[in-house]
């Protein structure tokens, strides 16, 4: 490994050069016998070819189902000397150059990652994703994902959840994945694998006799446990991705059809909320979703008695939203508590505003206790009249 990290870097080719050939060729002749791998990168320094050594390991990784005919042994064979090549040796040859990649420094990295992505096309390697340090290899395994994802939505009955697992799992073992807008590409490649799967579960499930209307508490529980995750998710994979082609046109395929989906549920619940809103009351919501009007009493005051609490109100700001604020609490040393009986997906408690939605009518409704329209001067006269916040003093 250490003189393959030593071949990529720079000057490494004119270092041996300036050797004297005879030295070069009797220490590359004794050190090939230390396997078949180290035969072909020593044959490619003896021959002059050293720095292109690991590129080659690298671009080496994508010709496992490569027969002996194929062109890339007839490339290896000119690039090191090593007539006919066994499969074991050029395996054994790309383990190594993925190993070696990661001792180059960043300027060094990208110019072989560069040298072995265009290896990999001269080779014209089978396995063109098999690499997990070039980023060409990276851009194939999310055009792998992109051609099973647009299949599953194609045709929902054919999918296959073990397989996109797997795929996401490949592109989530790529180095790529773990650093700077990788990280960030694979984190649109994780949502978009889900949320393909929640449309093809959804249009098997719809495949069928229409259900009866749900209720209000059905589809706010479905809100809490499907749609709120759904609304955050679609828009990060709404945001799509550079390349490949095949891949940004899935994500905008799947952000589409999660977006219309969406849709229907939202009017769904908005019948179903007007219509409690004519002849409901409070009491008819279950638990964990609270009316904004009955959180100071069932929430808020509740933990007050026991230390003090700061209540915090985010104006805009839905479910989806603060689950997405609330997923980078802990790096702030931030932890959510909730009732002991608080359901097993640890949601805790959800409060439903009162319509409409603005300030002057569920901010002053959640301060005052009652359902009301009022003034920042209402709430700061009815918060402390409140009776259970009055009888914290």
């Amino acid at each position: 490994d250490q003189l393959l990290v030593a071949t990529g870097r720079s000057g490494f080719g004119g270092t041996v050069g300036r050797s004297n050939p005879t030295t070069v060729a009797g220490l590359c002749d004794t050190l090939a016998r230390q396997g078949p791998a180290a035969a072909l990168v020593l044959g490619a320094i003896a021959l002059g070819n050293g720095a292109a050594a690991l590129p080659g390991g690298l671009a080496a990784s994508g010709l496992e189902s490569a027969g002996p005919d194929h062109l890339a042994v007839g490339r290896i064979e000119a690039l090191t000397g090593v007539s006919h090549p066994e499969p074991a040796a050029i395996a054994a040859w790309a383990r190594a150059a993925e190993s070696a990649f990661g001792g180059l420094d960043g300027a060094c990295a990208a110019e072989v990652a560069a040298e072995g992505a265009r290896l990999t096309d001269d080779w014209r390697a089978p396995d063109r994703a098999a690499s997990t340090v070039l980023p060409s290899a990276f851009e194939a395994r999310l055009e792998v994902l992109a051609g099973t994802l647009d299949a599953a939505l194609d045709d929902p009955a054919t999918f296959d959840s073990g397989l996109l697992r797997d795929l996401v799992r490949n592109i989530g073992d790529h180095r790529l994945a773990q650093e700077g807008h990788g990280r960030t590409r694979f984190a649109r490649a994780r949502l978009a694998a889900r949320l393909a799967t929640w449309l093809t579960q959804r249009s098997l499930i719809g495949s069928g006799s229409p259900p009866a209307p749900p209720s209000l508490n059905v589809l706010i529980e479905d809100y809490l446990h499907d749609g709120s995750w759904v609304d955050r998710a679609r828009r990060r994979v709404g945001e799509g991705d550079d390349t490949p082609e095949a891949y940004q046109a899935v994500l905008t395929r799947i952000s589409a059809q999660a977006h219309a989906a969406r849709a229907f549920d939202n009017e769904r619940f908005a019948r179903s909320l007007a219509q409690w809103s004519t002849s409901g009351v409070a009491g008819d919501l279950a638990d964990p979703v609270v009316a904004v009007e009955s959180m100071l009493e069932k929430v808020v005051v509740p933990l007050a008695k026991r230390r003090p609490v700061l209540l915090v109100v985010l104006d805009g700001c839905g479910l989806a939203q603060f689950r997405e604020l609330a997923a980078q609490f802990p790096a702030f040393g931030l932890a959510g508590i909730g009732p002991a009986k608080a359901d097993q997906a640890g949601r805790g408690r959800v409060g439903l505003a009162a319509l409409p939605t603005v300030t002057a009518v569920s901010r002053t409704s959640l301060l005052s206790g009652r359902l009301v329209v009022g003034t920042q001067d209402d709430e700061k006269r009815n918060l402390p009249a409140h009776p259970a916040v009055a009888g914290l003093e």
